[in-house]
């Protein structure tokens, strides 16, 4: 699970929009309530990076001065206490956040729209899923049960929609697009036509190449899931922007900038 600014505010809020996804004819309960954890989570992350910032302008004015010093790190160093946060976190659960969404009626409605299209977004899923589980053997098996979804995994279009990763039980997972997957099933076919037709030396000179299956719908498409594979991260050196910005604020420092390794 992703750690999100004043997580203790936005993942409540995440959890209490998710729960507004009505059952649906023909999905099982199992299935709604792995859509209920997967869209909290969605939800949740996308109100923090809607409203985090004024959410920050609030509680700047409430909290106590850091050390200079603290802007070197990532972290609050040992020893902040983070009482006045969890204040501030506690009074906007007890009801200070509908005072804030009162004083800022765009951002509430924003809000709510992002709430409305993600529970949308999640029942098309499943709606699409009872209707499609037969075609989904070859990649499924026989009565494939979903038990966990996780939503936004690209950029997204239509009112929210975006591409989702459906864990089934038994182990297998597929990624749901909310489009036709007609282009993918024919660039697929036309690299196995080619295959087909090569010489063993010409496929020998070639790197392999994996076509998951894929099964078109017309308005949605489902794939094989493919896991990447990890990537060697290679460490560089640089100046931090933060280590800058703190040495600046801290006028009696005379050390020389040191470099901070980052990823």
């Amino acid at each position: 699970m992703t750690a999100l600014p004043f997580d203790g505010l936005f993942r409540p809020l995440g959890r209490a929009a998710a729960m507004g996804l009505d059952a649906l004819p023909g999905v099982a309960e199992g299935w709604r309530m792995a859509a209920i954890r997967g869209l909290a989570d969605h939800l949740a992350g996308r109100f923090a990076a809607i409203a985090a910032p004024l959410v920050f302008q609030l509680f700047e004015t409430r909290r106590p001065p850091l050390p200079a010093a603290a802007l070197l790190l990532d972290r609050p160093p040992a020893g902040t206490s983070s009482a006045a946060h969890d204040a501030f976190i506690a009074g906007l659960i007890a009801g200070g956040w509908q005072a804030v969404c009162a004083r800022h009626p765009v951002l509430a409605s924003r809000l709510d729209r992002v709430a409305a299209d993600g529970r949308a977004a999640a029942a098309d899923l499943l709606r699409a899923f009872a209707a499609d589980r037969d075609r989904l053997a070859p990649l499924t098996g026989p009565a494939p049960d979903i038990t966990n979804i996780t939503f936004g995994l690209s950029d997204p279009h239509g009112h929210g929609r975006g591409v989702a990763r459906v864990d089934l039980a038994d182990g297998r997972a597929l990624a749901f697009k909310p489009r036709g997957l007609a282009p993918e099933a024919g660039f697929f076919a036309l690299l196995g036509w080619l295959e087909e037709r090569m010489s063993a030396g010409q496929r020998h000179r070639l790197p392999p190449q994996h076509c998951p299956a894929v099964i078109d719908c017309g308005s949605h498409g489902w794939m094989a899931w493919v896991e990447r594979p990890p990537v060697p991260i290679r460490r560089r050196w640089r100046p931090s922007t933060a280590a800058w910005a703190g040495l600046q604020r801290c006028s009696t420092c005379s050390a020389p900038m040191t470099c901070i390794p980052t990823i």
